[in-house]
């Protein structure tokens, strides 16, 4: 459970930050959650689809690292296997939240109760003047641009979603040495719904900057097979 808190320089004059990978946390979960902007390098490695969040409803992008739930093929222990790393599994126990008092401010959040977060070990935050470190201001910028990244991707999956571009289909897998099952639950993106669009709406896909994310999603789907070759090999080298 997170604790979020306004940094305050001198609350937190010691405060320390450990930024580490969470590879090993993904290693049991085949779909992991992706902003928009990151669908292009994904989709060179893996199919970027979308899936329904059971504790919200709502729908998000993904990447599929496996066919299974508690299969990701892309995680070795704590080594990820893919060219590219999501965001998601480079936290930060910093985020920009909305200044209660003005919407249009950020005010940079700690989460106190990240394992991130210590006294002892990482980079400090503040100097012992309480002066902000660049390892800080940096951080600052990341925490703001993941929150717009956050925001532009809900405004593409509600404008697909108004636009009855998402689909569902099974995909079915066969497995080598086991019994065909099918994968349920993800949404597509509807190529035939997309071409049925009128020429406004398109215009609106493409002024948004939503239709270099669609296509990549799109072509993104070529790569089950490689997910699937992924699988076998893996299977292969385990008997």
């Amino acid at each position: 459970m997170t604790s979020l808190v306004a940094l305050n320089s001198d609350a937190h004059r010691n405060l320390m930050i450990d930024i580490q990978d969470q590879v090993d946390v993904a290693k049991k979960h085949n779909l992991l959650p992706v902003f928009m902007v990151e669908f292009v390098p994904s989709a060179a490695q893996c199919p970027v689809v979308f899936a329904k969040n059971h504790e919200t409803g709502q729908i998000r992008p993904v990447i599929m690292t496996g066919f299974k739930p508690d299969e990701n093929l892309f995680c070795d222990g704590d080594k990820w296997l893919g060219r590219y790393l999501p965001a998601s599994l480079r936290p930060s126990p910093l985020i920009a939240m909305p200044d209660k008092n003005n919407d249009e401010k950020l005010v940079i959040c700690v989460d106190e109760k990240s394992p991130m977060v210590s006294t002892e070990k990482g980079e400090r935050i503040f100097d012992d003047e309480g002066n902000q470190t660049e390892f800080l201001k940096a951080q600052t910028q990341l925490a703001a641009e993941m929150r717009a990244h956050g925001l532009q991707t809900l405004e593409l999956v509600e404008t697909l979603v108004e636009f009855e571009l998402l689909k569902t289909n099974p995909i079915s897998v066969t497995p080598t040495n086991a019994p065909p099952f099918n994968v349920t639950g993800l949404y597509f993106v509807d190529e035939k719904a997309l071409g049925e669009l009128s020429p406004e709406k398109l215009a609106e896909l493409r002024d948004k900057g939503y239709l270099r994310a669609i296509y990549a999603s799109l072509m993104s789907l070529h790569r089950l097979d490689d997910l699937m070759r992924r699988r076998t090999d893996q299977e292969t080298e385990a008997a």
